[in-house]
């Protein structure tokens, strides 16, 4: 997986482009390490400590990359899945503190973390506490950070992880990120950058579980998979996807060269969790850009690579999550179906929006949210084009209602 980031391609294209780029990669503390929840532990300053970490980062790079060949006022952050929930998280805290620390931000299917509802994960929290003996101090926090590293990593690990690989990450009510990211966005403490945000047609199929054979499956896994969202999404939302045939649910699925083995349900089941955790924070980043008459530029990548499409357990699956990656950065998994041009186009996109803050080229014309009349670049191989954001257009409104 690792080698879907790998950046040298992508580096490569831009110098025969004439447009070069300084790829920087950072670390960042994550899980309990990167973030503790709840009032106690926004007291002593140890919540949203990995997205600081990333702030200092940047911070580092404003200051050194001229060294290294950088521009410090062209500097672009990127975040994929849980990393574009960061770049949420830095877009508004740079519009609460500017320091001018990027020029353009790229958010590819981003989960928000922030829009769950938080408090259900404090009684991990607590099991933290127990588990590093520190439940009956009267400062938790301070307790565990005399707890031996040996400790502390045995106790985190044990408690497990949601279906997102941890119990811990991003919050909001501290100094940092006082409000929802997505209430400061609506008041415009966000920064003045352009954006490019886009997810893949079929984000949530490696996620949802097996089997779901029934509509009250569909339902009963939606009204309890999305950590308290809402207890009322599965009888709400699901019927807004019950009635669709396979093809407009997840048509790069149902219409594949084989027959899915999976039933209507998980098809259904999967289109409602893509919206709410995917493509309805796609929809709210673009429309709460153009409400601010900023650019943003928005996408869906639909191109399955050949090893994916050649697997019929694969393929099921659809263009899933992570599938756009090998594309922007032209890494080696990335397929030959049709799609090494797809693939340059892509990246030459990437290169002129670093540079420009425009992601338009000679052979790619991408017009901003606003200025294409609510369009977005739809990347598949030999049918690359602007479309219309219609797909599910009541369902992702519906899902966008959800978010808050």
């Amino acid at each position: 997986m690792l080698e879907a980031y790998n950046p040298g391609q992508l580096v490569q294209d831009s110098i025969a482009l004439g447009q070069p780029i300084v790829f920087v990669s950072i670390n960042y503390r994550v899980s309990a390490y990167g973030g503790l929840l709840g009032a106690q532990a926004i007291e002593v300053g140890a919540t949203n400590t990995g997205i600081l970490d990333q702030r200092l980062a940047l911070q580092w790079v404003k200051k050194h990359i001229y060294d290294f060949g950088g521009d410090p006022d062209k500097v672009t952050i990127y975040g994929q899945s849980a990393g574009g929930g960061s770049v949420v998280g830095q877009l508004v805290i740079e519009g609460q503190k500017p320091e001018g620390l990027f020029s353009g931000a790229f958010v590819s299917s981003g989960a928000f973390g922030w829009h769950y509802g938080r408090d259900a994960y404090l009684g991990y929290q607590n099991t933290l506490y127990n588990l590093t003996n520190c439940v009956d101090s009267s400062d938790p926090v301070e307790c565990m950070r005399s707890v031996p590293e040996a400790d502390m990593w045995t106790a985190v690990n044990s408690i497990g992880s949601d279906m997102f690989g941890s119990n811990f990450g991003p919050t909001f009510g501290d100094d940092a990120i006082p409000l929802d990211p997505k209430d400061l966005i609506r008041q415009g403490k966000v920064a003045n950058v352009p954006l490019m945000v886009g997810t893949t047609t079929d984000e949530f199929t490696g996620f949802v579980t097996y089997p779901l054979n029934t509509s009250a499956n569909g339902a009963n896994y939606l009204g309890s998979s999305f950590l308290t969202l809402t207890p009322k999404l599965g009888s709400t939302l699901w019927p807004l996807y019950a009635n669709f045939s396979d093809s407009e649910i997840l048509p790069s699925i149902a219409n594949a060269s084989f027959v899915p083995t999976y039933p209507p349900a998980f098809l259904r089941t999967a289109a409602a969790s893509n919206d709410i955790l995917f493509h309805a924070n796609r929809e709210f980043l673009l429309n709460a850009f153009v409400n601010q008459s900023r650019p943003v530029y928005g996408y869906s990548f639909g191109q399955q690579t050949d090893a994916i499409a050649s697997s019929a357990t694969q393929a099921k699956f659809g263009v899933t999550h992570s599938g756009d990656t090998p594309w922007w950065f032209g890494s080696t998994i990335s397929a030959t179906r049709g799609g090494q041009q797809l693939g340059t186009d892509m990246r030459r996109a990437l290169i002129s929006f670093v540079h420009t803050g425009n992601p338009s080229t000679k052979d790619l014309e991408w017009e901003d949210y606003a200025q294409s009349k609510s369009s977005i670049m739809s990347f598949k191989s030999n049918s690359t084009g602007m479309t219309s954001n219609t797909n599910r257009r009541a369902q992702l409104d519906a899902a966008l209602g959800f978010l808050g």
